[in-house]
């Protein structure tokens, strides 16, 4: 299917008179009838949903570099802050849920960035009525348990200077409704930002939200502004929560809450636990096969904290350690490009990965460049 429609988000000009007219267009619409048709879920994500399937973080191999390591938690008072980066290691998160918003684009927050990522997802509320295991409806978080499955509505907003590279790592990408845009230059809106420092200015340079808000309207939506916790009061975003409140007494759902509120959010949260605690005790693992120490004079149980990672700073000295950290995020990192890590969930089910013997399989040489 060919790019459906191509919008110019280029200039400070163009995204401030976008959001000038969803407020009149919102004014507008305060009378409106609202039903399950008139909302549109939005998504946007660095991953592309091959198969039109997105999946929940529990079904894909997905790492990210943490704090949360026991040999960063032990230095991080004691390590200037530029150096403490050097500490962070790779480690996988469990979410068996899928997010997306209402009429608007998420706002990145203290929990998240979202700006800059490479797909805009929107598909149609009604299409996923019955169809996907809904167990929040909300403007800030609407979200779904397992896979979803995008229907033939749904819409990719990518840039337009993106569009060939995206579409030759992905050729399905044309299965979808493609909308391209051009954005504001990143030197532009840096010097915008920096002249304007003392005012509100990343919104203006938001030429992503101002995208969907365009499209939303072409499309017969009444675009809203979502805070990290609710959608921003507007004349019409009491009707949201009006159409979410119904929507979640016929389905025997949530409505209008929190994630954190939720079953899934407390089940997600142990698994994480859980897999936080695995990574500690692989990334020990690692460094002790590494040197070959004797695991009897090393905390290994597990309660692994401060003192274990004192033993190591002890036993091989801390400018080691951050090499072994680097070769355990850079075996990490070949694990996950190779397809040879399972999935969250696997991990869970205690399908764990020995991180040393991986090292020694994939490239012990490149490894060794490291040291």
């Amino acid at each position: 299917m060919p790019v459906v429609k191509v919008y110019d988000m280029s200039t400070i000009e163009k995204v401030k008179d976008t959001y000038n007219e969803t407020v009149k267009l919102r004014e507008c619409s305060k009378y409106n009838e609202y039903s399950n048709d008139s909302i549109m879920l939005i998504r946007t994500t660095g991953i592309f949903p091959e198969g039109r399937i997105i999946k929940p973080l529990s079904e894909v191999s997905f790492i990210a570099k943490t704090r949360s390591n026991f040999i960063y938690q032990a230095v991080e008072s004691e390590i200037d802050y530029e150096e403490l980066k050097k500490f962070e290691t790779y480690e996988m998160y469990y979410r068996s849920t899928v997010h997306f918003t209402e009429n608007g684009l998420v706002s990145s927050h203290m929990y998240g960035n979202f700006d800059n990522q490479d797909f805009i997802i929107m598909d149609p509320l009604s299409e996923h009525l019955g169809v996907s295991d809904i167990r929040n409806f909300a403007g800030q978080d609407t979200f779904i348990k397992g896979n979803v499955t995008l229907s033939k509505k749904a819409i990719i907003i990518v840039k337009a200077e993106k569009y060939e590279s995206i579409k030759a790592a992905y050729p399905e990408i044309d299965d979808f409704n493609v909308i391209l845009y051009y954005g504001i230059p990143e030197d532009v809106k840096e010097k915008y930002i920096l002249e304007n420092e003392d005012k509100i200015t990343v919104f203006d340079v938001n030429d992503q939200r101002a995208v969907v808000e365009k499209v939303l309207m072409d499309l017969g939506y009444t675009p809203e502004l979502i805070g990290s916790h609710y959608i921003i009061n507007s004349p019409t975003s009491e009707k949201i929560n009006t159409v979410n409140e119904t929507l979640g007494e016929k389905y025997g759902v949530l409505a209008n809450s929190k994630h954190n509120y939720s079953d899934e959010y407390n089940i997600d949260l142990k698994n994480n636990i859980f897999i936080s605690e695995t990574f500690n005790k692989l990334l020990l693992a690692f460094i002790i096969k590494m040197h070959n120490i004797d695991s009897t004079i090393i905390n290994i149980d597990d309660s692994i904290g401060s003192i274990t990672a004192h033993k190591l700073i002890e036993l091989i000295d801390i400018d080691v350690i951050v090499k072994d950290i680097e070769l355990f995020n850079y075996t990490l990192e070949k694990m996950r490009n190779l397809d040879m890590l399972p999935i969250s969930q696997d991990l869970v089910d205690n399908n764990i990965p020995d991180i040393y013997s991986a090292y020694l399989r994939l490239d012990i040489e490149a490894g060794k460049k490291l040291s």
